[in-house]
């Protein structure tokens, strides 16, 4: 845990660099663009900000952007909606903004967490990719203490997110995990006894909740069940509790 603690001390300054960067204002150069309630093409379009008019490019969510024109309207914007915008007004690309746009689009993360394995503890660090606006893939790497010491839980899931809020976002996983080298219990202890000292292959489903603190700083909340197949129609299952936080790049 100590190493989670020392993570998000690294992680929470550079969540606001991001929420501190003040907004960029520029003029409109498509024919004009169009607001939307959130961030996302679900959302109903509820205003247009025609061709000529200033606005203030506030914060960015994947492939959206919430910007402010005049009179205070509010929305976000498509990202394709903006490129012909920002190539007019002349904004300077950095390198950061290169590799972003062209390798990574705010769609890399990587994150950490602690929890509980069967009543053992946890500890998790993963790295993933948004394919498009609610789906991801990830890997995951985990070491499980107690009866379980010198065992790893290696992961790849497929993401599903569903966005409830502005800032809120449930999600449900499916995917494949291995345990490596996981040993009997012989000490007893209450954990789950396991005869078989060879690799686990499991299949795994979960859900969880994804609390944006600023456009890509977030807290992560998940349950995941795994479930392993080992002959003469019998199964093992294990509950797995994780929450820690992540950061896009």
């Amino acid at each position: 845990m100590r190493h989670l603690f020392l993570l998000i001390l690294f992680l929470v300054p550079l969540a606001g660099q991001a929420a501190g960067t003040p907004p960029l204002r520029v003029r409109v150069a498509d024919p004009f663009i169009e607001l939307h309630g959130g961030p996302g093409a679900s959302y109903p379009v509820y205003d247009v900000v025609e061709r000529g008019e200033f606005i203030e490019i506030l914060r960015r969510r994947t492939d959206w952007f919430e910007v402010r024109a005049s009179k205070n309207r509010q929305g976000w914007v498509k990202k394709q909606q903006l490129e012909e915008t920002l190539q007019r007004a002349q904004v300077p690309p950095t390198w950061r903004d290169n590799l972003v746009e062209k390798v990574l689009a705010d769609r890399f993360r990587f994150g950490a967490a602690g929890g509980i394995f069967d009543q053992e503890g946890i500890i998790t660090i993963r790295a993933g990719y948004r394919t498009s606006e609610h789906i991801s893939v990830e890997m995951a790497l985990s070491t499980v203490s107690g009866i379980f010491a010198d065992s790893a839980l290696i992961q790849a899931n497929v993401l599903v997110d569903i966005q409830v809020l502005d800032s809120l976002r449930p999600f449900f996983l499916i995917g494949y995990s291995r345990f490596l080298n996981v040993p009997d219990n012989l000490g007893g202890g209450g954990g789950v006894i396991l005869t078989n000292r060879h690799n686990l292959d499991m299949l795994n489903a979960g859900f969880g909740v994804q609390w944006f603190i600023t456009d890509r700083f977030l807290i992560r909340g998940e349950v995941v069940e795994h479930a392993t197949v080992r002959g003469n129609n019998r199964s093992d299952r294990f509950s797995q509790f994780n929450a820690g936080v992540s950061y896009f790049f």
